[in-house]
């Protein structure tokens, strides 16, 4: 779309809300523009990925703006507000954060049942597992 024509929509960020609201649109015939602050992330460089994910919470993937300091981040002063600014300037906006962000679970995280037994007696322990949960009727 050329920059100078008129669109129908614009949507200002590109966080959880107006990523979903531009999606949602999109099969429509009108004319939607996305505006966002900052660029997409590599989720390959996301927190999550590494071991000091929780170290990184305090430098360059903080809550605060003030901290991170990206180059399209701006200052908040929240030094008299009893709530604390919680933002991500980018494609995603505050999902990018912990806030929202969790790697995706792998087969691995999820044994077959013959890989389920106690380390301590070797029986299984699906049938303990199976008392827990809630029973459903059809």
């Amino acid at each position: 779309m050329p920059k100078n024509d008129p669109v129908d929509v614009l949507i200002i960020g590109a966080g959880a809300s107006g990523a979903a609201v531009a999606w949602s649109l999109a099969d429509t015939k009108m004319h939607i523009l996305c505006l966002e602050q900052g660029g997409w992330m590599n989720p390959a460089a996301y927190p999550s990925t590494g071991r000091d994910w929780e170290a990184r919470f305090y430098g360059d993937y903080s809550l605060s703006p003030n901290i991170r300091a990206r180059a399209e981040d701006y200052p908040i002063n929240d030094d008299d507000s009893p709530i604390k600014v919680a933002n991500f300037n980018g494609v995603g906006g505050s999902t990018i954060m912990y806030t929202a962000h969790w790697p995706r679970l792998h087969p691995s995280d999820f044994p077959s049942r013959r890989s389920m037994a106690s380390p301590m007696t070797g029986r299984s322990i699906t049938r303990r597992w199976s008392h827990s949960l809630p029973r459903t009727t059809a």
